[in-house]
Protein backbone atom coordinates (compact mmCIF):
# COMPACT_ATOMS: atom_id res chain seq x y z
CA UNK A 1 0.00 0.00 0.00
CA UNK A 2 2.91 2.64 0.44
CA UNK A 3 4.20 2.04 -3.07
CA UNK A 4 0.48 2.36 -3.84
CA UNK A 5 0.75 5.90 -3.00
CA UNK A 6 4.24 6.40 -3.98
CA UNK A 7 5.99 7.20 -0.79
CA UNK A 8 9.47 6.21 0.30
CA UNK A 9 9.52 3.92 3.93
CA UNK A 10 11.67 6.86 5.23
CA UNK A 11 8.73 9.88 3.78
CA UNK A 12 5.92 7.22 5.30
CA UNK A 13 8.13 6.62 8.63
CA UNK A 14 8.06 10.67 9.56
CA UNK A 15 4.18 11.01 8.36
CA UNK A 16 3.24 8.25 10.93
CA UNK A 17 5.74 9.09 13.57
CA UNK A 18 7.59 5.32 13.74
CA UNK A 19 10.78 4.52 13.23
CA UNK A 20 12.36 3.80 9.46
CA UNK A 21 14.15 0.52 10.47
CA UNK A 22 11.01 -0.70 12.77
CA UNK A 23 8.56 -0.06 9.28
CA UNK A 24 11.43 -1.53 7.20
CA UNK A 25 11.26 -4.79 9.59
CA UNK A 26 7.62 -4.83 9.21
CA UNK A 27 7.51 -4.70 5.60
CA UNK A 28 10.06 -7.82 5.93
CA UNK A 29 7.74 -9.76 7.94
CA UNK A 30 10.59 -10.42 10.50
CA UNK A 31 8.68 -7.68 13.13
CA UNK A 32 4.54 -7.67 14.10
CA UNK A 33 2.81 -4.89 14.02
CA UNK A 34 1.18 -3.35 16.96
CA UNK A 35 -2.30 -1.81 17.58
CA UNK A 36 -0.74 1.50 17.82
CA UNK A 37 1.78 1.08 14.81
CA UNK A 38 -1.05 0.01 12.80
CA UNK A 39 -2.96 3.53 13.80
CA UNK A 40 -0.25 5.57 13.32
CA UNK A 41 0.76 3.99 9.76
CA UNK A 42 -3.32 4.06 8.62
CA UNK A 43 -3.58 7.23 9.04
CA UNK A 44 -0.73 8.10 7.79
CA UNK A 45 -2.14 6.52 4.50
CA UNK A 46 -5.32 7.57 4.62
CA UNK A 47 -6.51 4.56 5.01
CA UNK A 48 -8.20 1.98 7.78
CA UNK A 49 -6.21 0.16 9.98
CA UNK A 50 -8.36 -3.08 9.07
CA UNK A 51 -6.49 -2.40 5.20
CA UNK A 52 -2.75 -2.87 6.27
CA UNK A 53 -3.90 -6.21 8.54
CA UNK A 54 -4.15 -9.93 7.37
CA UNK A 55 -3.96 -13.16 9.43
CA UNK A 56 -1.10 -14.92 9.64
CA UNK A 57 -1.94 -18.40 7.94
CA UNK A 58 1.15 -20.17 10.12
CA UNK A 59 -0.09 -18.90 13.54
CA UNK A 60 -3.67 -19.73 13.17
CA UNK A 61 -4.97 -22.39 15.86
CA UNK A 62 -5.70 -25.71 15.09
CA UNK A 63 -9.24 -25.62 14.63
CA UNK A 64 -9.91 -29.20 15.03
CA UNK A 65 -10.09 -28.89 18.60
CA UNK A 66 -12.45 -25.81 18.55
CA UNK A 67 -15.53 -25.82 19.53
CA UNK A 68 -18.16 -27.02 16.74
CA UNK A 69 -18.47 -24.09 14.27
CA UNK A 70 -15.12 -22.80 14.40
CA UNK A 71 -13.69 -22.56 10.84
CA UNK A 72 -11.60 -20.64 8.59
CA UNK A 73 -14.11 -18.31 6.49
CA UNK A 74 -12.57 -14.60 6.51
CA UNK A 75 -13.76 -11.95 8.46
CA UNK A 76 -13.92 -8.94 10.19
CA UNK A 77 -13.94 -8.75 14.08
CA UNK A 78 -13.35 -6.13 16.37
CA UNK A 79 -9.97 -5.54 18.59
CA UNK A 80 -11.93 -4.88 21.72
CA UNK A 81 -8.29 -4.48 24.06
CA UNK A 82 -5.20 -5.99 25.17
CA UNK A 83 -4.08 -8.96 27.70
CA UNK A 84 -1.18 -8.03 29.76
CA UNK A 85 0.28 -9.98 33.00
CA UNK A 86 0.56 -8.11 35.69
CA UNK A 87 -1.71 -4.83 34.22
CA UNK A 88 -4.58 -4.08 36.69
CA UNK A 89 -7.03 -1.44 35.53
CA UNK A 90 -10.45 -0.71 36.26
CA UNK A 91 -12.02 -2.41 32.96
CA UNK A 92 -10.04 -5.30 30.67
CA UNK A 93 -11.91 -3.30 27.40
CA UNK A 94 -11.31 -0.53 25.79
CA UNK A 95 -13.81 2.15 24.90
CA UNK A 96 -15.87 1.72 21.43
CA UNK A 97 -13.97 4.84 19.69
CA UNK A 98 -10.45 3.11 20.50
CA UNK A 99 -11.87 0.00 18.82
CA UNK A 100 -10.98 -1.04 15.05
CA UNK A 101 -11.73 -4.35 12.48
CA UNK A 102 -8.89 -6.60 11.21
CA UNK A 103 -10.55 -9.55 8.73
CA UNK A 104 -9.50 -13.00 10.52
CA UNK A 105 -10.24 -16.39 9.87
CA UNK A 106 -13.24 -17.43 11.93
CA UNK A 107 -17.21 -17.72 11.47
CA UNK A 108 -18.66 -18.01 14.91
CA UNK A 109 -20.67 -14.95 15.94
CA UNK A 110 -19.05 -12.98 19.17
CA UNK A 111 -15.78 -13.88 18.65
CA UNK A 112 -13.25 -10.93 19.30
CA UNK A 113 -9.87 -10.20 18.90
CA UNK A 114 -7.22 -8.92 22.03
CA UNK A 115 -3.94 -7.54 21.41
CA UNK A 116 -1.17 -9.13 23.49
CA UNK A 117 1.37 -6.66 25.33
CA UNK A 118 4.21 -7.92 28.24
CA UNK A 119 5.93 -10.88 27.49
CA UNK A 120 4.18 -13.78 29.70
CA UNK A 121 3.54 -15.34 27.06
CA UNK A 122 6.04 -14.74 24.42
CA UNK A 123 7.89 -17.97 23.51
CA UNK A 124 4.38 -18.42 21.55
CA UNK A 125 2.22 -14.41 21.11
CA UNK A 126 5.10 -12.11 20.46
CA UNK A 127 4.04 -8.55 21.99
CA UNK A 128 1.73 -6.96 19.61
CA UNK A 129 0.46 -10.23 18.46
CA UNK A 130 -3.52 -10.03 17.71
CA UNK A 131 -5.75 -13.03 19.24
CA UNK A 132 -8.64 -14.33 17.55
CA UNK A 133 -10.97 -15.31 20.40
CA UNK A 134 -14.14 -17.23 21.00
CA UNK A 135 -15.92 -16.46 24.30
CA UNK A 136 -16.37 -19.02 26.83
CA UNK A 137 -19.49 -20.55 28.63
CA UNK A 138 -18.62 -22.48 31.52
CA UNK A 139 -22.55 -23.79 31.66
CA UNK A 140 -22.55 -25.51 27.80
CA UNK A 141 -18.47 -25.87 26.67
CA UNK A 142 -16.07 -28.60 28.00
CA UNK A 143 -13.16 -27.05 29.57
CA UNK A 144 -10.48 -26.18 27.47
CA UNK A 145 -7.92 -28.23 28.61
CA UNK A 146 -4.48 -27.96 26.51
CA UNK A 147 -5.77 -24.62 24.65
CA UNK A 148 -4.41 -21.29 25.15
CA UNK A 149 -7.59 -19.27 27.64
CA UNK A 150 -8.06 -15.65 27.60
CA UNK A 151 -7.93 -15.31 31.51
CA UNK A 152 -9.91 -12.71 33.99
CA UNK A 153 -8.86 -12.06 37.32
CA UNK A 154 -10.98 -9.31 39.74
CA UNK A 155 -9.00 -8.03 42.87
CA UNK A 156 -11.43 -7.76 45.84
CA UNK A 157 -9.65 -5.40 47.82
CA UNK A 158 -9.20 -2.84 44.70
CA UNK A 159 -11.69 -3.70 42.49
CA UNK A 160 -9.22 -3.89 39.46
CA UNK A 161 -8.65 -6.59 36.77
CA UNK A 162 -6.04 -8.47 34.78
CA UNK A 163 -6.47 -9.80 31.65
CA UNK A 164 -4.06 -12.56 30.51
CA UNK A 165 -3.38 -14.82 28.05
CA UNK A 166 -2.41 -18.96 29.62
CA UNK A 167 -2.33 -22.03 28.64
CA UNK A 168 -4.82 -24.17 30.60
CA UNK A 169 -3.66 -27.27 31.66
CA UNK A 170 -4.25 -30.74 33.87
CA UNK A 171 -1.28 -32.55 35.90
CA UNK A 172 -1.57 -36.20 36.96
CA UNK A 173 -3.02 -35.32 40.02
CA UNK A 174 -6.03 -33.66 37.91
CA UNK A 175 -5.65 -30.11 39.37
CA UNK A 176 -5.93 -27.34 36.86
CA UNK A 177 -3.14 -25.14 35.85
CA UNK A 178 -2.90 -21.27 33.77
CA UNK A 179 0.34 -21.88 32.03
CA UNK A 180 2.46 -19.08 31.45
CA UNK A 181 5.16 -19.71 28.15
CA UNK A 182 8.24 -17.11 28.81
CA UNK A 183 11.64 -16.28 28.27
CA UNK A 184 11.33 -14.83 32.00
CA UNK A 185 11.43 -17.45 34.55
CA UNK A 186 9.67 -14.78 37.01
CA UNK A 187 6.02 -16.12 35.65
CA UNK A 188 5.07 -18.88 37.21
CA UNK A 189 2.53 -21.35 36.84
CA UNK A 190 -1.51 -20.77 39.19
CA UNK A 191 -3.46 -22.75 39.50
CA UNK A 192 -6.85 -22.54 38.41
CA UNK A 193 -10.40 -23.92 40.17
CA UNK A 194 -12.93 -25.03 38.15
CA UNK A 195 -16.29 -24.01 39.82
CA UNK A 196 -15.21 -22.75 42.30
CA UNK A 197 -13.20 -19.42 41.01
CA UNK A 198 -13.32 -17.43 44.31
CA UNK A 199 -10.71 -18.14 45.90
CA UNK A 200 -8.43 -16.07 48.63
CA UNK A 201 -8.58 -12.38 47.73
CA UNK A 202 -9.27 -12.99 43.76
CA UNK A 203 -11.99 -13.81 41.29
CA UNK A 204 -10.39 -15.94 38.42
CA UNK A 205 -12.48 -17.11 35.19
CA UNK A 206 -11.45 -17.95 31.74
CA UNK A 207 -13.30 -15.92 29.43
CA UNK A 208 -12.55 -17.12 26.27
CA UNK A 209 -10.58 -19.63 23.90
CA UNK A 210 -8.18 -18.58 21.69
CA UNK A 211 -8.62 -19.67 18.17
CA UNK A 212 -5.81 -18.14 15.97
CA UNK A 213 -3.38 -14.76 15.59
CA UNK A 214 -2.02 -11.87 13.27
CA UNK A 215 1.60 -11.35 13.53
CA UNK A 216 2.49 -9.29 10.69
CA UNK A 217 1.14 -7.72 7.39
Amino acid sequence: MRRKVRLTQGELAQRAGVSKSLLAQVEAQMKPLTVKSAKKIARALGCRPVDILEPDPELLADTAHAPAGVGKATRVLPVIGYVQAGDWREATEWPHDDRFDVPVAADIEGSFVLEVKGDSMNLRFAEGTLLICLPFNPLHDNLPVDRYVIVERRDFATSLYEATCKRLARDAEDRLWLEPESSDRNYQPVEFYDGDADVGDRDTRILAIVTGAIERL
